[in-house]
């Protein structure tokens, strides 16, 4: 009988009939190989430029070559892309980040990285087995070599935590290193040299004195700001652009209830980074400070249009807004009703010259959390869900006092 079909781009990625299946395994194996040697995990500790957004756009990087340049099939791109956003790669120390397969009570598997202490049973919902030795879910899990970890493997850790190696076949490196050159970072502090002191040489020709005092440059800047907000730019980059492209048909009068301009959905299993680093204020000169930011979630018309807000949920006054996995609950099915989606509204705000601010909307639908509504919501109320403290059960959903 053929595998099931997944419904997606990769669903014969490994599977079917197809001939071209042939190579996926050595394609993916040569592409671990030259993500390990150029990614350390070890090297990705959380620490400024090695963060977990820092691992993945450096193995994402390699990804994207590959299958450019024919070193991977594009049938394979979103699986192992998927595969290396599951892995515990970039998290600080402190963090203790392990690979945790879960299996809910209606048998569903999956795995998710989160703190140690967190990967524990949660009686009548959910058992979790930690597998601390391995980097990626697919490591610990996939035990039918499908690149998946689903309702196929047996929910347990593999008895041999597979390594991935610094150093690549020969047939891998013909596979990938001649078709994609990854710029690697430098590995010695670079050293500023001053520049030479110009040494004057006589000539028969005389020095010059100024004539006059040549007119200062003065900048006089005034004008808009331009928010441009990046949604996971470096992991499935949301279309269309935000702010709305005025060609984008999913666009509408922008306001708390209305939304703005409809994103791709976000998966809630992993990190989602909304990043307005790139926003342009032209009211700045040289030397004047950076904008201001300010995020704000807000729930559905249908849900009040309240404000959320989350432990799980950093950067609220920042360029770049975090969500961590779970830090929302998905609104389908809820009261809600149609109307699921979650509101953001960016406020920038410059420190230069005029002081004018711009605000920029948009929603988007929040899918496979494990954060239910209901527990969010008793849980900002009183701290507890069915008796149970949320600090525990659902650290990501106590708000925390957002800074003014």
């Amino acid at each position: 009988m053929a595998p099931p079909a997944w419904g997606r781009a990769d669903s014969t990625c490994l599977t079917g009939d197809d001939p071209a299946v042939a190579v996926d395994a050595d394609q993916i194996a040569a592409l671990e190989d030259l993500i390990a040697a150029t990614c350390p995990c070890a090297e990705f500790d959380g620490s400024d430029g090695k963060s977990k957004r820092a691992y993945r756009r450096c193995a994402g990087s390699l990804l994207s070559e590959a299958t450019k340049n024919g070193a991977l099939r594009n049938k394979c791109k979103a699986r192992v892309k998927k595969a290396y956003a599951r892995s515990n790669c970039g998290y600080p120390e402190d963090f203790a980040a392990v690979t945790c397969i879960e299996r809910s009570s209606r048998g569903k598997v999956g795995c998710r990285v989160m703190a140690a202490e967190k990967c524990v049973d949660n009686p009548g919902r959910v058992t979790r087995v930690t597998c601390s030795e391995a980097e990626r879910c697919v490591d610990a899990a996939d035990d039918n070599g499908d690149y998946l970890v689903d309702s196929r493997d047996s929910a347990e850790c593999r008895s041999s935590i597979p390594t991935t190696t610094a150093t690549a076949s020969a047939t891998a490196t013909e596979m990938i290193a001649d078709t994609a050159t990854p710029t690697s970072e430098p590995t010695a502090t670079p050293t500023d040299t001053p520049p030479a002191t110009p040494v004057d040489t006589a000539t028969d020709t005389p020095t010059q004195l100024p004539s006059a005092t040549p007119t200062p440059t003065h900048c006089t800047a005034s004008g808009p700001i331009i928010p441009h907000i990046d949604v996971n730019l470096d992991d499935d980059p949301q279309s269309p652009p935000v702010p709305p492209d005025p060609r984008a048909n999913n666009c509408v009068p922008q306001s708390i209830n209305a939304g703005g301009c409809a994103i791709n959905p976000l998966d809630g299993t992993i990190a989602n980074y909304f990043d307005a680093s790139a926003t342009v204020d032209n009211s700045r000169c040289p030397g004047d400070p950076a904008p201001s930011y300010h995020w704000e979630l807000f729930k559905p018309p249908g849900l009040a249009g309240a404000p959320y807000a989350s432990a799980g949920i950093s950067g609220y006054h920042g360029p770049v807004l975090t969500i961590l996995p779970n830090s929302l609950p998905s609104l389908a099915g809820t009261d809600a009703g149609q109307d699921i989606f979650w509101r953001v509204r960016l406020t920038v705000t410059s420190n230069a010259g005029t002081g004018q601010s711009t605000e920029s909307y948009f929603r988007f639908d929040y899918q496979q959390s494990s954060l239910t509504l209901q527990a969010s919501t008793d849980c900002q109320m009183s701290g507890f869900y069915l008796g149970a403290d949320c600090a525990i059960e659902y650290p990501n959903s106590l708000p925390p006092n957002e800074p003014t």
